[in-house]
């Protein structure tokens, strides 16, 4: 069963993930800033056991992003294994996530 602590800070990382690329901006020395999008939203829990399936490099880190097809397929079997693999476009997008991992354990949930 899944903590309640876990929950909260499995939220917290959806949130963030859903608020800071709303608040990202993209400028050159020739253009004006632009506003980027966000395409797509997901929240729920994702399983601690599963943070291997991050971005390499990423496992222990409170923000990260993916941006290949295979990494964001794993992650996404990991977190909503009933549902099919959304769309997303890696040559124009990339998923940004956020996580508190404070206090966190890469093990196993009884290990």
């Amino acid at each position: 069963m899944t903590s309640p602590r876990f929950f909260f800070v499995f939220l917290l990382w959806v949130i963030f993930a859903c608020v800071l690329p709303g608040c990202v901006t993209i400028a050159s020395r020739d253009s004006e800033p632009n506003d980027l999008a966000i395409l797509q939203k997901w929240s729920g829990d994702y399983p601690v056991a599963d943070l291997s399936r991050l971005t390499e490099g990423q496992e222990k880190a409170h923000v990260g992003f993916i941006n290949n097809a295979a990494t964001f397929a794993a992650v996404w079997n990991a977190f909503k294994p009933e549902e099919k693999v959304p769309e997303v476009d890696f040559k124009e997008s990339m998923i940004v996530y956020a996580r508190n991992n404070e206090g966190q354990s890469h093990r196993p949930p009884g290990a």
